[in-house]
């Protein structure tokens, strides 16, 4: 009976002490430091749920590893494994300690003192930022696309493009309206950080679930009217890249007709993985006769800071794509307006010898 004691007391003891251990881990939060695939199991063996990019943030389920992965929850409530060179265990945030009130002598009336961050003097609202935002507000204007039928030496194209293709996909591709009240000028990362569901890759094959992701990473932000500074960058050649038939435009072929692929990045020195790819169609770029390969070129994998501003567009097509040619399926698509900054100033391209 001593003896059952002793081990049971022992026993007790050791779960006394890593108790708390265990605890701090489990409902602990978690940023996702890289694009990590959300998994049903900690294997490589089925599909992924989705793509999840920094600084989403996760809560993690289990305090130790599986094979390498973590068991987390998403904000969205979705369970699933996450690679954990991926993801960065974060600080738990400290509960603050309350200090007592001290009780008053005998005659004497107590201030009251308030608690802590309350201040008895006037709340004065933080002031509105004026400048690049940091995040995209998803109260943003999305102004209803502008489309025309396409004219052109080939032929003539709908606003939707080949009717046999991702037509849904293809309208928002080929608006070709500029924004009324001007543009929201935002940071690179503010794009990088848009969630990027997993989704069919056209959107009339998406399930009912599928566009109920949409309704909450995608609609809130798509179509919003944006300004991006960043760099030109081209892995293969110091040019942009000319597309060829694509059914976006109805599968034409002449220079007049195709798209221009073009991958922006943050800072010098970063690699098309690192971009967002910002798109220049035909049907914009009719109006603006200056656009020309030859302006553009020499400003790919250089120092010249671009500013581009068009429209936000979800193009679920390429996440296989995404850290090799693209860091996210989020785009500039169709683009409105090309800046270049020159001494101190953006000069739009048009205006550039």
């Amino acid at each position: 009976m001593n003896s059952f004691r002793k081990t049971l007391g022992l026993l007790l003891l050791v779960a006394g002490l890593l108790g708390p251990a265990v605890a701090t881990c489990l409902g602990q939060s978690a940023e996702v430091t890289h694009n990590a695939n959300l998994r049903s199991d900690p294997s490589t063996d089925n599909p992924p749920i989705r793509l999840l990019t920094p600084p989403e943030q996760v809560e993690l389920l289990e305090a130790n590893k599986t094979g390498g992965y973590y068991h987390v929850q998403t904000s969205l409530g979705e369970q699933g494994w996450l690679w954990s060179h991926n993801v960065k265990i974060l600080a738990p945030t400290p509960t603050p300690t309350r200090t007592p009130t001290p009780t008053p002598a005998p005659g004497v009336t107590a201030t009251p003192t308030p608690s802590p961050g309350i201040t008895t003097a006037t709340v004065t609202p933080t002031p509105t930022v004026v400048g690049v935002a940091t995040a995209i507000d998803p109260t943003w204007d999305k102004p209803a696309p502008v489309e025309i039928t396409f004219h052109t030496a080939s032929g003539t194209c709908s606003p939707d493009g080949d009717p046999t293709g991702d037509t849904e996909t293809y309208h928002l591709k080929n608006r070709i309206d500029i924004p009324p009240n001007g543009y929201h000028e935002v940071t690179f990362t503010a794009v990088t950080a848009l969630q990027v569901p997993h989704v069919h890759t056209t959107r009339k094959a998406w399930t009912p679930s599928d566009r109920a992701l949409a309704a909450t990473l995608i609609v809130p932000f798509e179509g919003v009217p944006l300004s991006v500074a960043g760099f030109l960058v081209n892995d293969s050649l110091n040019q942009v890249k000319v597309e060829t038939a694509e059914k976006t435009n109805c599968g034409f072929t002449q220079a007049a007709e195709v798209d221009w692929h073009v991958p922006l990045v943050g800072a010098i020195g970063q690699h098309e993985k690192n971009s967002v790819v910002v798109e220049v169609t035909p049907r914009i770029r009719k109006d603006h006769p200056k656009w020309t390969t030859a302006r553009l070129n020499p400003l790919v994998n250089t120092s010249a800071q671009v500013r581009i501003s068009g429209w936000l567009m979800f193009d679920p097509d390429h996440p296989s794509h995404i850290g090799v040619f693209r860091t996210t399926l989020w785009e500039i698509h169709p683009i409105t307006k090309i800046e270049v900054l020159q001494s101190g100033a953006w000069v739009d391209l048009e205006s550039l010898p």
